[in-house]
């Protein structure tokens, strides 16, 4: 029986860093390619879900940065899923050297779209035959990140999306999330090495929309909102 793992080698390159130190946009592009590979191996990729008018959305995104890799070093990007609940199917990450040292860990929640009705679908039809690894990066769930009250909170950061950031399905792809909240950061003298990252991917933004971004420091922990018109599209929570 097909035990649903992958990993695959990546060397480690400049556009990936920010001053030695990986963007959290690269962690989640590096988890993006290898979970994509994966499904295109289990045949579950979009390619095979648009034929039956559905699409793969992730809804939430985790990652521990435990050490950082080095310019030009090559790693192991791995990946594995988790039986679904129905409506949920929860992926596991590890970025780790070739002398199996662990650089990143993650997990993120997925759900399937519906394309017609704009609806999330149950499915019990998917990865049904394989065997699950019973390995988990966390102890706790990949909960929601908690509401807090932004209203009075001015905006510090904006951004306009550009063709060059949309993916297939039409809409900002989630990875470029990760780089406009890396840029409010440092746009508001934020510099800070993080280790602990959490994203909610709320709704789907479109070509030439604005995301205007506030950011709250609650007990050492910063909390970022990114809204258009006032509508919040994405939700991160970031400690050092």
């Amino acid at each position: 029986m097909e035990v649903y793992y992958l990993e695959q080698e990546v060397e480690i390159t400049s556009d990936m860093l920010y001053e030695n130190r990986l963007t959290n946009q690269a962690i989640l592009v590096l988890f993006q390619d290898v979970a994509g590979n994966h499904a295109i191996n289990l045949k579950i990729d979009y390619d095979h879900l648009i034929k039956q008018n559905m699409i793969w959305v992730v809804v939430r995104n985790r990652h521990e940065v435990l050490k950082q890799p080095k310019l030009h070093e090559k790693v192991i990007v791995s990946t594995w899923p988790h039986r679904t609940n129905r409506f949920e199917f929860d992926r596991e990450y590890e970025i780790r050297a070739l002398d199996g040292t662990i650089y990143v860990k993650g997990d993120s929640k997925w759900c399937i779209l519906d394309m017609v009705s704009r609806r999330i679908v149950a499915t019990t039809s998917i990865l049904m035959e394989g065997e699950f690894l019973d390995k988990h990066n966390f102890t706790t769930p990949l909960k929601q990140i908690p509401n807090h009250d932004f209203t009075n909170i001015p905006v510090s950061y904006k951004s306009v999306v550009t063709k060059n950031q949309i993916d297939k399905n039409n809409h900002l792809n989630n990875t470029e999330y990760a780089s406009m909240i890396d840029k409010a950061l440092e746009a508001n003298n934020i510099d800070i090495d993080i280790k602990n990252f959490e994203i909610n991917f709320v709704k789907e933004t479109k070509l030439h929309e604005e995301l205007d971004f506030k950011i709250l420091l609650i007990d050492g922990v910063y909390y970022l909102e990114g809204s258009c018109n006032n509508e919040v599209r994405v939700k991160a929570m970031i400690n050092g």
